[in-house]
């Protein structure tokens, strides 16, 4: 973290670079104070999120929903699985792309 922030840094005034080191070098030591004094973390935590693991995957299923990256950049989005392979279709069909072998079972 500390590289990304020193990189971003580099590409700001040079008057501006200081007082944002020094809220950065905080702000990165209170996570690193936070994340050892959590690293006991317990079973009803894991519990607690494998519960809540398994709730979304049993919606996504009851919808027929998938969740998927996005073209561009890293986000993610819920998207119906039929929607999803309609537009795998379209762009294979509008770039006059071709399936050698249908393994995905879309």
């Amino acid at each position: 973290m500390a590289l990304e922030a020193e990189t971003a840094l580099s590409y700001l005034p040079y008057t501006e670079q200081e007082g944002l080191r020094f809220q950065i070098a905080r702000n990165l030591l209170s996570l690193y104070r936070h994340y050892e004094n959590n690293k006991g973390y317990s079973t009803r935590n894991i519990n607690l999120e494998r519960h809540t693991i398994q709730s979304i995957k049993n919606k996504l299923q009851s919808n027929k929903a998938i969740i998927t990256k996005t073209d561009k950049g890293n986000p993610i989005v819920i998207t119906y699985q039929q929607n999803y392979s309609r537009k795998i279709e379209d762009f294979i069909e509008n770039n006059n792309l071709a399936i050698a072998n249908n393994t995905l079972n879309l």
